[in-house]
C-alpha cells in the first residue's frame, strides 16, 4: 500500500467516523440547552458576555485581553462549577453520596475536574506563570464558553463522558474560537483602532524592507569577502611568476 493511498484510507475513514458518531454527538450538545431550563438559564448569560465581548474586541482591536480580565473569566468558570454542584444537590439532595450511581460519580468527577482546571487557571493568571498569549487563549471568553457549554450539557443529560464527547468538544472548541475570531474581523474598527493598524502595518512593511538590505548588505559583504580573498590568491600566485620573469630577463 502506497503511502497516497494509506492517507487517503485514513482521511475517508476519519471522515466517516466523524459524519457517524462525532457530528450527531455536537447536536446534542448544542441543542441540549435548548430543552433543559437551567442549562439553558446558565448558558445564555454567559453566551451574551461573550458576543459582547467579541464585539468590543473586533472594534477596538488595538487593544488585547489583559491579565485582569483573563483572571475574571477563570473565576467565572469556578462559579460555573460550584452551580452546577448545587444543581446536582438540589437534584439527588442531602446524602447523594450514599447512593453514588456510575453516571452520577462521573459527573461529579467531571464537574471535579473543571474545577480544579479553573483554580489552576486562575493561580497561573494570578502570578503570570504562562507565556501571555497562551494564558490569553485559554482563559479568553470563547474557550471558557466552550468548557462551560460541554460542563453543563454533561450535567444536564444523559450525553456519555466518552471518547465521541471529547472529540465532540474538541470539534467545538476549535469551531468557536473560528467563528468569534471571524465575528471580530466583521466588526469595523474604531478610528483609533484603525489609525492602530494601519500604523502596525507601515512598521511591517518597514520590517520587511530592512529586512530585505540587510539580506542584500550581507550578500554585497559576502561578494567583497569572496573578491578579496579571490585577489589574494591571485596575487600569491602572481608573486612566483614575476620571479621567474625577472630571472629570465636577467643578462
Amino acid at each position: 500500500m502506497s503511502l497516497v493511498t494509506a492517507i487517503s484510507y485514513f482521511v475517508q475513514e476519519s471522515w466517516a467516523y466523524f459524519i457517524t458518531f462525532v457530528w450527531p454527538r455536537i447536536i446534542d450538545i448544542v441543542t441540549t440547552p435548548i430543552h433543559h431550563k437551567q442549562a439553558l438559564w446558565l448558558m445564555v448569560p454567559l453566551l451574551i458576555s461573550t458576543i459582547l465581548m467579541q464585539l468590543y474586541f473586533g472594534r477596538n482591536k488595538d487593544e488585547e485581553l489583559g491579565w485582569n480580565t483573563a483572571y475574571g473569566n477563570s473565576i467565572a468558570l469556578i462559579y460555573i462549577s460550584i452551580s452546577l454542584l448545587k444543581i446536582i444537590y438540589d437534584q439527588y439532595g442531602y446524602g447523594f453520596w450514599d447512593n453514588l450511581t456510575p453516571e452520577l460519580t462521573s459527573k461529579i468527577i467531571f464537574i471535579g475536574i473543571i474545577m480544579f482546571q479553573a483554580f489552576l487557571l486562575a493561580f497561573l493568571d494570578l502570578f503570570h506563570f504562562l507565556p501571555k498569549r497562551f494564558s490569553f487563549f485559554i482563559s479568553s471568553l470563547p474557550s471558557v464558553f466552550v468548557i462551560a457549554l460541554i460542563t453543563i450539557v454533561v450535567v444536564h443529560s444523559d450525553i456519555p463522558l466518552d471518547r465521541v464527547t471529547l472529540l465532540a468538544a474538541f470539534c467545538l472548541f476549535f469551531a468557536s474560537i473560528v467563528l468569534f475570531a471571524f465575528f471580530r474581523w466583521l466588526v469595523p474598527p474604531s478610528q483609533t483602532a484603525r489609525a492602530y493598524l494601519e500604523h502596525r502595518h507601515e512598521l511591517h512593511q518597514t520590517e520587511r524592507q530592512l529586512k530585505q538590505l540587510e539580506h542584500h548588505k550581507k550578500i554585497e559583504d559576502m561578494e567583497t569577502q569572496v573578491k578579496q580573498a579571490v585577489d589574494g590568491a591571485v596575487h600569491k600566485l602572481e608573486q612566483p611568476l614575476v620571479k621567474i620573469g625577472n630571472f629570465f630577463k636577467r643578462p
